[in-house]
């Protein structure tokens, strides 16, 4: 995705409307958008209670990378939530173009890696970064599994055959937060797919979830929480 929100003036520009006052025609293009403002002092708090309430596909955030928190008075937010809702959750650093042309809607979605254990299943990741490929990725599309980690100890999900799909697995030793952001930079990633499961311990809850830790480092968007 792009920095700037999707409406009608972004839209104009990608040629899909006659002029921002075109509401008709934005309609049948099948979207709709419905802005809330919730009178809350804890933004974490209300967004929680609202997906509670309405069940949601894709929840969207943007992040400041610096410490990995939105600005939302200053709080702590898109990491929390991260790890409060179930839902997958596209999260865009605010100094990332994303793979979405904010000025032409041109969607440079080619290269995604996929930073796989056996727990979560990978299978979780591969499902959804083949998802997003089918819908917004170009014909050719390159994976990357990446494993921190031996060989011999590799997952082998079952990849889905696709014309114009390649599929390269990576095997590496060292810190995995560093080796993640390491390959990403290598094959210069669209976007970072990670199966989660919340913080897996002691340190995890100190430090943040390797997640987190990815996202903060990341130059790419990041698809979280998929199932």
């Amino acid at each position: 995705m792009g920095r700037d929100a999707t409406g009608p003036q972004n839209v104009e520009g990608w040629g899909l409307l006659k002029d921002e006052n075109d509401t008709e025609e934005f309609l049948t293009l099948g979207m709709k958008i419905r802005k809330l403002m919730v009178g809350a002092g804890d933004p974490l708090k209300a967004c929680k209670e609202y997906l509670e309430d309405h069940p949601t596909d894709l929840v969207v955030l943007a992040t400041y990378q610096d410490s990995g928190r939105m600005g939302w008075l200053k709080q702590k937010v898109a990491e929390p939530l991260l790890r409060a809702v179930g839902e997958a959750t596209l999260l865009v650093p605010s100094q990332c173009p994303g793979f979405v042309h904010s000025k032409t809607g041109a969607v440079g979605l080619r290269r995604i890696l996929l930073p796989i254990a056996s727990d979560p299943d990978p299978a979780q990741a591969v499902r959804a970064a083949s998802l997003v490929s089918r819908h917004l990725g170009s014909g050719e599309m390159e994976y990357t599994l990446l494993f921190v980690g031996a060989t011999a100890d590799m997952p082998a999900p079952e990849l889905p055959v696709r014309d114009g799909w390649k599929w390269d697995r990576i095997a590496r030793e060292g810190d995995i937060v560093e080796t993640i952001l390491a390959v990403e930079k290598e094959i210069k990633a669209d976007l970072i797919v990670m199966a989660t499961k919340g913080h897996d311990g002691f340190l995890d809850a100190l430090r943040g979830s390797t997640t987190e830790r990815v996202l903060r480092g990341a130059s790419c968007p990041m698809l979280t929480g998929v199932v």
